[in-house]
């Protein structure tokens, strides 16, 4: 699963697990809490021997939270191995009984294929201290002023002024 995702990070050109040590950390220590509540699932594609995608997930009672994603490029690139076991998992938990299996944040074509709810993100902040409390509310603030017509006004007046580059 490791090696798998670090290998998609980098042809992302992203640093995934390589440039983010702590988040490997964590996922090392979630998968040992996990398994020792017996929540985590981790399931595979094997195929000629050669493990072609992972899954990383948690179970609550009959419910299974499809957390990481993970699969094998080169020759096995065309076949859509993440993508195959995600199905194989899909229907295998349908036989076992389970009730939902949450996709995970993302509106990926396979995701949308494959579910009938939707539930769309929100935020929420929980602010604890003085200073806490006040940030969203400088945070809103200040994003009324970027869009008050005034402000504009003013920083068009004020481009006029600026020297600009060649």
């Amino acid at each position: 699963l490791v090696a798998q995702k670090q290998r998609w990070f980098d042809e992302l050109g992203l640093p995934g697990f390589a440039g983010k040590p702590l988040t490997l950390a964590f996922l090392q220590e979630a998968t040992a809490a996990f398994a020792a509540s017996r929540s985590l699932m981790l399931c595979g594609l094997i195929v000629d021997g050669e493990v072609t995608a992972v899954q990383w997930g948690l179970q609550q009672g009959t419910v299974f939270y499809g957390l990481l994603t993970s699969f094998e490029a080169g020759k096995w690139t065309k076949h859509s191995c993440g993508r195959v076991l995600n199905w194989l998992l899909l229907k295998r938990l349908h036989a076992d009984g389970f009730s939902y299996f949450d996709q995970g944040y993302g509106d990926e074509p396979y995701k949308l294929n494959s579910c009938d709810t939707t539930i769309p993100l929100t935020t929420v902040e929980i602010c604890v201290t003085l200073r806490g409390r006040l940030s969203p509310r400088l945070r809103r603030l200040l994003r009324r002023l970027e869009s008050h017509p005034l402000q504009q006004r003013l920083a068009d007046f004020t481009d006029t002024f600026r020297p600009r580059r060649p």
